[in-house]
């Protein structure tokens, strides 16, 4: 009876809501601190319930060791405990795979958000690098400047969206297989996206870099003065 009652707890605690909807990438859209909540709550009901479930076959193997009536009444509470015991383990693996969820979820929104910040310093350099595209536009050095700017932050940032995939790709390694090539399968399209933006930032830096000399050998003509010619 005992271990019934955790049973019928196991399955309340942690039994998702009507609200609690997955999303498109399967975990509940929930903030990380309900989730910690709920995965904290749900871990104290099962290390309760896993140890009445050992205390309860304890005293069924004591009791078992009797005859006739005693034995056999005993032999048939087998089945209710195996089944005890196999709701318990679908409550660990069940969360673990909810924490794992709410953990990709995260890596993913951080990763999304690093690519959208690439994208937007990548824009902002091309949007330096416009005035200079047109047919009548003047090369000049303060717009050559914070063109050269701007492609610097567009680098920067790139390669820090980089070092970051990277560095998550070797965080979910340790999560189960599933969860691991699901997450790496996103995470590889987003550095295909980041990838694309850094060869659009090189050739963005190589035409600066033209510019540039446009505007040295501009300057260097200008300030050019003819030695006077001598009379003889």
């Amino acid at each position: 009876r005992y271990c019934r009652s955790w049973h019928i707890s196991l399955e309340t605690q942690y039994r998702p809501s009507p609200t609690d909807c997955p999303t498109q990438d399967g975990s509940k859209d929930i903030s990380k601190e309900e989730s910690d909540k709920l995965v904290k709550e749900a871990e104290v009901v099962v290390r309760e319930a896993q140890i009445s479930v050992r205390t309860t076959v304890r005293f069924l193997e004591q009791q078992s060791r009797g005859q006739g009536k005693t034995k056999e009444a005993i032999a048939k509470l087998d089945p209710r405990m195996q089944e005890c015991q196999t709701k318990i383990t679908q409550a660990n693996t069940a969360i673990k795979e909810h924490g794992e969820r709410m953990f990709t979820k995260g890596i993913l929104q951080e990763a999304q958000q690093k690519v959208a910040d690439c994208e937007a310093a990548l824009r902002k350099a091309e949007e330096a690098e416009a005035p200079f595209t047109q047919d009548t536009a003047s090369v000049c050095a303060s717009g050559i400047q914070e063109l050269e700017k701007a492609i610097q932050v567009a680098q920067s940032t790139a390669s820090g969206c980089v070092t970051f995939i990277s560095m998550k790709r070797l965080a979910v390694k340790r999560l189960s297989e599933a969860s691991n090539a699901s997450c790496n399968e996103f995470l590889t399209k987003l550095q295909g996206t980041v990838e694309a933006n850094a060869k659009k930032i090189a050739d963005l830096r190589g035409r600066a870099t033209e510019l540039k000399r446009t505007a040295l050998r501009a300057q260097a003509k200008s300030s050019f003065k003819p030695a006077p010619k001598k009379v003889s």
